[in-house]
């Protein structure tokens, strides 16, 4: 055997009695978990002391309203994006059933913008077949129709299917 290969062999035989000596017989015999609640006490003595600390610095007013902040509970979710829900019945579907709209496509060419509405091309402005409605706005994924003389909106979703029922496979 070579010198290298001997060493080899006395640093894994050391390794191995260290590790034998580590898990078997250096373990205390009468380990207990601590109590459930001596890690809260820890934390909770923990922030008292970074909140004494806190006070005696001399902080601005808005470190000191962000610190009150903190633990404060959210009224709502910065998060939250408003989306329709599709299973949801609302008053526009029931509104856009009656009048029988659909948004089948969205054309851009330069700053020109065209919504297909029941196979119609419109532009923003533009009134539809059915009198009293209008195209408010164009975007890829829906269009709005505003109501002659009313406030409100109808915002009709991009149907995914084709024109005419699609293509099919003989």
């Amino acid at each position: 055997m070579a010198k290298r290969e001997k060493a080899i062999l006395i640093f894994m035989f050391l390794a191995v009695i260290y590790a034998v000596y580590a898990l078997f017989l250096s373990a205390p015999k009468n380990a207990s978990p601590a109590p459930a609640g001596e890690g809260l006490k820890v934390l909770q003595t923990l922030v008292d002391e970074v909140k004494q600390n806190l006070q005696k610095a001399n902080l601005s007013d808005a470190d000191t309203y962000v610190l009150e902040k903190v633990n404060a509970e959210w009224v709502a979710d910065p998060f939250y994006e408003k989306r329709i829900e599709e299973n949801i019945p609302s008053a526009q579907d029931a509104l856009r059933q009656d009048i029988n709209l659909n948004y089948y496509g969205y054309l851009q060419i330069g700053e020109r913008k065209v919504a297909i509405i029941n196979g119609m091309e419109y532009e923003t402005g533009e009134e539809l077949e059915i009198d009293g409605y209008i195209v408010s706005g164009i975007y890829p994924t829906k269009a709005v129709i505003g109501i002659r003389g009313r406030e409100s909106k109808i915002i009709l979703p991009l149907v995914e299917e084709a024109l005419y029922g699609g293509l099919k496979e003989p």
